[in-house]
């Protein structure tokens, strides 16, 4: 069985991104800030300028903004520094600054919980768990993203009644949550590649979160595992395992939800070998799952300067979790001993970080648990 939306495969790929844990801090050059105030306009007196925007996490604040002309006389106030803030820029930009990762559903033996999804608002996760040979898709509510989850309930089934009992559903989210994608499947069986046969993206619909959600009988394109959509639903991201248990990064385009995903093409500037992609909403940034040194996965941000430009390769500069040195891989098992981090999700915010946490242990004992990492 291979672990997908965060999962493992029995070939080995190595991405050196260098040793030692990640450094605490986001960069040791400071961007810019917030943009600069606008200056006041009020008639005849001065006019003290306009507040400067808020910074990004670590960056300093926005230059004060210079008094504009006033409608008698030339406003002469200057505009106060915005506050540095924690978390996404003003202009709506992801980092990755989290803090210290919260267990947020811990490990139950016999179960396996992948394919994490939430909605933009931060108030509803969805995962699968594969327990007892089949899956399942679970669902935890909040009604104040700063409040704990309520208890998980299971989706119907018959929203993934299209999969076979081997196949494991990859899900994804829309924002609003009214809208759940899905592709199913069989990582047990190796097609005539050597990879695993792609799946039609199907779509759940609902009219209020408040509905039950309704299996389109109309398939919305062609995919793989790690299936993620853009905040507008136009593009969707996946890991590509059908011509090789190496997975290539892949992504396709619609010019309206009413349509189905055109043809793949890869990620520009991604390496074949990123799990996991989920593109932030400023569409600058997008987080994935690449091996380390160790034979283990972590959690990295690749950046690029503008939407529909190439990404820039991840560097160890560009993790986002700090890695876990807690075993050595046995070479003489089949399992690859070690914890991986898997599955990076964000709310529409960039404010919440959800992944899976795989430990496996000498014995190819394993724990799979759900944390949060939050700005």
């Amino acid at each position: 069985m291979i672990f997908h939306h965060g999962f493992w495969v029995g070939c080995v790929l190595i991405v050196t991104l260098g040793c030692g844990s990640k450094q605490a801090d986001d960069d040791h050059t400071p961007a810019v800030g917030g943009d600069a105030g606008t200056g006041g306009t009020s008639a005849g007196g001065s006019s003290l300028g306009g507040t400067g925007a808020v910074g990004g996490a670590g960056k300093p604040a926005g230059a004060g903004g210079a008094g504009a002309a006033g409608a008698g006389a030339a406003g002469t106030g200057q505009g106060a520094a915005g506050a540095g803030a924690a978390g996404a820029g003003t202009d709506g930009t992801c980092t990755k600054t989290f803090g210290t990762p919260e267990l947020l559903i811990g490990n139950t033996p016999g179960v396996l919980r992948q394919s994490l999804a939430v909605t933009g608002d931060d108030l509803e996760l969805y995962y699968e768990e594969r327990r007892a040979g089949a899956a399942h898709i679970m669902l935890r509510k909040r009604s104040d993203r700063n409040a704990a989850f309520g208890d998980a309930t299971e989706l119907d089934s018959s929203i993934w009644s299209w999969c076979t009992p081997i196949e494991d559903p990859s899900i994804d989210v829309s924002d609003d949550g009214l809208r759940l994608y899905l592709t199913c499947v069989d990582t047990d069986t190796p097609n005539g590649d050597g990879g695993y046969t792609s799946s039609p993206i199907r779509v759940a619909e609902r009219p209020t979160r408040a509905a039950a959600f309704s299996l389109n009988p109309t398939a919305a394109g062609i995919a793989n595992v790690s299936l993620s959509v853009t905040q507008d639903e136009l593009t969707a991201f996946w890991s590509d395992f059908s011509q090789s248990i190496t997975p290539r990064s892949l992504m396709a385009t619609r010019p309206s939800k009413a349509e189905p995903f055109g043809s793949p093409v890869p990620i520009p500037g991604l390496q074949d070998n990123v799990r996991n992609p989920e593109l932030a909403n400023d569409g600058l940034h997008l987080f994935g799952s690449i091996e380390l040194s160790d034979k283990t996965y972590d959690v990295v941000m690749f950046t690029r300067p503008s939407p529909g430009a190439s990404f820039a390769p991840a560097t160890v500069a560009d993790l986002v979790l700090e890695h876990t040195f807690d075993s050595v891989d046995d070479p003489s098992t089949s399992a690859i001993e070690g914890t991986s981090d898997y599955t990076p999700t964000l709310s529409g915010d960039c404010k919440s970080l959800y992944f899976m946490r795989r430990t496996v242990t000498t014995g190819g004992n394993a724990t799979s648990e759900i944390f949060v990492a939050k700005r």
